[in-house]
This record gives C-alpha cells, structure tokens and sequence, in this order.
C-alpha cells in the first residue's frame, strides 16, 4: 500500500498570523511531585510537564506520540495503541504509578496497555521520576506519570460565558482521521466542559520503500468526558467527571506482536469507564485546613472474539477499581511548614480466564504525612507512608491448604532537600525507599501464555516447545528498592544579553532493588511465572537543557540506564541505551511557528539473557503551525522524515514510517 501524503511544501507555505507560544519548560507548574505545586524547576528532583496542544503535539495520535521526546521515558508494546504503557528509569508499567486526574489506573494484562486515553481530550502528562512511594504507595517505584484533561477553563476567555472548540485532523501512515468537538461554558460559580472525539484508522505502515511491513489494525475509537463543578462562597468547590473509552479494533490478540498463525488477527474491543466526584475547601482565611477529597469508579473490559482455529470463541476480562482519597493541606508558622496529609483507599477486582489475567481481587489502605520546610535558601521536604494490602485469589490453588490470601504492610520513607546558593542556581537530592507489593496478574496469572510447536533446545536434545501456560506464585514478595539521587539545576536570563535565557536541570541516581519481580517464561516445562529477583541495582542520568532568545528556542535532553542482577552480574531487562532527544522552535514571522524534534537511541547491547541487541536509530520531525486568526489553528507536520525503519526499546515491532499530518482547529 503506497502512502496517502499531504505535500510537504503546504506546510511550509503556511502564511503568518498570531502565534500562541509555549512557557518555557522550567516554568511549567508541577502538581504531583509532592502534591503541591512547584514550578518545573524548582521541585526537588527531575519532573517534566508535557502540553497536549503545544505546537507539535497537537498531532500526536496517542500517548506514546506525547511522551516520544521526553527524557527518561520509554513507551512499551510497539506502535499498536491498545498494547501501549508507559516506563520511566527503565521500570516496568507495573513500577510506574498511572494517573488519570487522580484516578490510579489499574488495569493489568499481560500484553494491553494500563491506561485508555485519547490524546484530544488531554491538556497534559506530567512526569515524575524516582521513588515516590512516601506519598503515593505501591507502585510509584520508578515514578509516576499523571494525565490530565482539559478543563473549562483551558478555553474560556475573559469574560466568556460560553463557547465550542472543534478540530479535525489526518495522519497518512495509519491513514487516521481524527475529529473531536469540545463545549464548555460557566456561570455565577460554576463551570462545565463536555467533549466527543473519534478516531478512525487502518493498517499502520512502517519505514521502507523496498520491503514494506504493515501491521494489520484497523480501530474505531469513541472516547467523552463530561467535567462540571460549583463553587460556594469562592471556598466550597464541588466537581464530577465521566470519562468513556470505546475502541474496536482488528489485531492480533497480542498486539505487542507480529501477527501470526499462533497470534491471530481478532476482533478486540476495550471499553473503559471513569467516574469521579471531588471536593475541595480553599479558605485564604484557613490557610491551616485545606481539604481535598476524591472518590472514583473505574470498570475497564476487553473482550476478543473471532479467534481463528480454537476452540475458545470468545476471551474477556474485566477490572472494576474504585478508590478514596481525602488530603489535608495545611500551612503553618506564615509559610515555614506546609504540611500535606491525608489516606487513601483502592479496591480491585478482576474477572479474567486468560492473556495471564485470573479471577481475584485486591485491597489496599493507606495514610501518608510530608512536610515541607522552607528554611530561607535551604528546603527540606521528609515524608513517610504505611500501606496495608490484602490478595485474594478467585480459584483454588495447586496447594489445597492454601486459600490464596496474602497481606502485606509496608512503610515508606523518604527525605528530599534543595539548596539555592544564589538566585536561579540549586542542588537537591533525596534519599527514599520505594516499594511495590505484587499485583493480581502477578499472585495468580492464568491460562496460556503462548502456542507451543517451535524448535527449543532443552538439555540437549532439541525438540518442540510445549503449549505454554501461566503458573500461579503466591509466595512472591513486594520488590523493596532504596532510591539515592543527587542533581542540580541552573536558569539564567540575560546570559548573552538580548534578553535572552539558558538554563539545566538534571541528575544522577542508583535504585538499590531487593526482590524486584519479573516474569519467567521456561520454553522447555511450558510455564511461565513470576519471580523474585533477590538482589539488583539500576543506575543512570537525566539531564534536560534550554535555551530561549527573541523567536527562537531550544531544548535538549539525554537520558541511560544500567541494570544488573547484583548476585549473577547479568543484565537485566530494564536496561535503557543512552538517549538523545532534542527541539528547535522559531517564531518564523507573528502568527506562524516552525519546529524540529529529533532522537537518537545507542545501540542497546546490556541485554539480559537470551534477548538480541536492538540497532541504535535516529528520528526526526518538523511540525508548522499558522494562526490566522485568533480562534483559528492550522497544524501541520512530518513525522519520521527520513522514513527510519526503528524498533523503540520494550518493543518487538517497528514503529510506524514517514507519516504527513495536518489539523484544522476553530473555536468560538
């Protein structure tokens, strides 16, 4: 199939108008690194805030395409958008605390995505590395990655009472045609935002004019969101949201993989439901009590049917999670103590008889206190948690005496500080110890993992694999990890003169792991189960740099990670190759932006045992946008202009090739 292209000299004929530009990164506001807000640079450890709408990502077409040039940050499972997750330092999803407006995101299988959402209904992604376990529990072990959607109040102008966004895009790789529409509008107290967005798409088309490779796929994608709120007295804030997710799509069962007579094309549906209701209290005259609560329900199901030559028809499993979390600010002694404390509690279950998903459920309950100290020039930021968590496993296990519950209590600490010497220079550090206590697909996986008939060596003889199944290990234990990093920062305006700005951030950390869990998969015995690694330490770096002067701006950012097994001396899969990303934007006349993205990926060759080396690759995009009004925007852009055939690291398939697109967006 030959690709459908918009010509590359439309977007560079786009004519000037207004320009919309972005805050520069160090100003961004981060919520979540210690759920307080912090500008980007002055949180105490490496955070990054991506802007859903910036020019540029306003064309991705999922998340992975939102997150692609952040340092750090890895997508795994391939091009496919249901198979999608989110790595941060290396750590597997089930490492890295997903948030979507406060919702944990839950969902667990072997090979789908943790987390349903289409990008037009983002406003951001916030990324948090490093352990942070003291405030948010199991699981935010590598960090955490927090989505947000938008609000009334990302388009509602000054004075507005009410108004529409609407937007239709293309993408000529997947042949994807994506539009959404948004309304919102506010009164005397109260404000509400409704949207719909629709995505339609085909086979996604990878690099390579001489041998070109397809992954089947075609997908509907419906998604909604509905968020409302009033305000009492400007104090009492009361708010409630719908999130809906539909995708239909024609992929192999493990859409991770190359489709195959063992991985057949079949008909998958994932549906994904939020709900939530939030309170807040924000008194200027009660700076001592400011309350903040949040109860959700989240029921994900992914059914296949269709399934060529078996005899199981039909395949389904079904997460329903809700949760509770009530937090306190409280600011103290005019400033010098910020107190944040609060509890929370998650509940999980799973109905499941396949892809490793088994029958079982989950509880969770946890209580958190931090403080954060402002002592002039110096911050100190202590935090501890406890978390009580309960398993329960739906069927009988192999041992009959065992009836496959399992509780675990954990405490996590940890101490941050930062130190500003002089205006616009800090060092900071921290010390934490993280944990994550095994998830139910981990406890209990069941039913097959992969077909059997391929050529194994086992001893020596060599012979046919066997059917491979998921065996259960209730004796798993939570992965302990002691996270060290240390890291300074420095922002300067008026370097050069001009007005102008430069500025860094980054840091350097070791992660100490006891009992970290991974899967294995033994092609001889036909099993696959989880399994504790005693004893393994993962190292590495970010650093992430820009430069601003006039029309012009720059960003760059490198990133590794080493991991090894601290008794063997192998490596293992969390290893990252050292990491390049860079942008360029100029201001090309008022009203029209041009930009460069690139990233360059080394050779990963530290793989762990019985995994192949993947090629180092480089890839490069430009993007234009054109304001000619101000309630109108013209994006365009060119991913992977050089039509780079790469597989990304935590991936089996190629991405997809050089892909042309275009979005018209209107708002009145």
């Amino acid at each position: 199939m030959k690709t459908k292209t918009i010509p590359l000299a439309l977007a560079l004929a786009l004519a000037p108008a207004h320009a919309q530009q972005a805050a520069m990164p160090p100003d961004e506001t981060a919520m979540h690194a210690t759920r307080t807000p912090h500008s980007v640079f002055d949180a105490p450890g490496i955070v990054s805030r991506e802007n859903a709408d910036a020019p540029g990502n306003a064309l991705s077409g999922d998340v992975a395409d939102l997150l692609e040039f952040v340092p750090g940050v890895e997508i795994e499972g391939g091009p496919r958008r249901l198979g999608q997750n989110i790595r941060i330092r290396g750590y597997n999803p089930r490492s890295v605390l997903t948030l979507m407006d406060g919702r944990r995101q839950h969902f667990e299988s072997a090979h789908d995505g943790r987390f349903f959402a289409d990008p037009s209904l983002l406003k951001a992604v916030e990324i948090v590395r490093g352990g942070a376990s003291s405030i948010y529990g199991s699981g935010a072990v590598g960090g955490v990655a927090a989505l947000e959607t938008k609000d009334a109040a990302d388009f509602l102008t000054p004075g507005q009472r009410s108004g529409s966004h609407w937007s239709i895009g293309y993408r000529s790789a997947s042949e994807e045609f994506f539009p959404s529409l948004i309304g919102y509008s506010r009164g005397r107290g109260w404000d509400a935002i409704g949207a719909l967005s629709y995505r339609k798409s085909n086979s996604i088309e990878t690099a390579g004019d001489s041998d070109p490779a397809e992954h089947s796929g075609e997908e509907r994608l419906y998604s909604g969101m509905f968020k409302a709120s009033r305000t009492v007295g400007g104090v009492h804030t009361l708010g409630v949201q719908v999130h809906a997710f539909d995708d239909s799509a024609l992929e192999p069962g493990n859409g991770t993989s190359w489709e195959n007579a063992a991985n057949p094309p079949v008909d998958k549906r994932a549906r994904d439901v939020q709900f939530g209701v939030k309170y807040e209290m924000d008194n200027p005259a009660m700076p001592y009590f400011s309350p903040r609560l949040h109860i959700y329900r989240k029921i994900t199901e992914v059914e296949e049917t269709d399934i060529p030559m078996t005899e199981e028809g039909e395949r389904r499993r079904e997460l329903k999670s809700s949760g509770f979390t009530a937090d306190v600010r409280a600011e103290l002694l005019n400033g010098l103590h910020l107190l944040s404390y609060g509890v929370e509690h998650y509940r999980d279950d799973q109905v499941g008889n396949f892809d490793g998903a088994p029958s079982a459920k989950s509880e969770r309950y946890g209580i958190y206190l931090q403080d954060e100290i402002s002592l002039g020039a110096l911050s100190l930021i202590p935090s501890v948690r406890y978390d009580h968590h309960v398993a329960n496993a739906g069927f009988q296990l192999a041992d009959a005496d065992d009836d496959g519950r399992r509780e675990y209590d954990n405490v996590s600490p940890k101490i941050a500080a930062s130190f500003e010497p002089i205006d616009g220079a800090m060092i900071f550090g921290s010390w934490s110890r993280a944990f994550r206590s095994p998830d139910l697909t981990e406890f209990y996986p069941a039913g097959r993992h992969f077909a059997g008939g391929f050529s194994v060596q086992c001893g020596e003889m060599e012979t046919a694999a066997p059917e491979n199944n998921y065996e259960a290990n209730p004796d798993l234990k939570p992965e302990m990890v002691d996270a060290w990093e240390i890291g300074a920062g420095w922002d300067r305006r008026n370097l050069l003169g001009g007005g102008d700005r430069f500025g860094f951030k980054g840091a350097y950390y070791r992660h100490d792991a006891s009992d970290l869990i991974s899967a294995r998969a033994d092609a001889c015995a036909g099993t696959t189960a989880y399994e504790n690694i005693p004893q393994a330490r993962i190292t590495g770096f970010e650093l992430e740099s820009w430069y601003a002067r006039g029309p012009f701006s720059a960003r760059i950012g490198v990133s590794r990670a080493d991991a090894e097994d601290k008794q063997s001396g192998e490596y293992l899969s969390n290893n990252v190759p050292l990491t390049f990303t860079a942008g360029l934007s100029w201001q090309v006349m008022r009203g029209a932006t041009a930009g460069w993205r690139g990233r360059h990926a080394a050779k990963h060759d530290k793989t762990e045992s019985g995994a192949l080396p993947m090629e180092s690759y480089n890839v490069h995009d430009i993007y234009v946008r054109w304001t000619p009004r101000e309630n109108m925007i013209v994006d365009a852009g060119v991913d992977n202009v050089l039509d780079e055939h790469y597989t990304r690291r935590f991936a089996s398939l190629p991405e997809e090739g050089r892909s042309y697109a275009l979005k018209f967006s209107y708002q009145w």
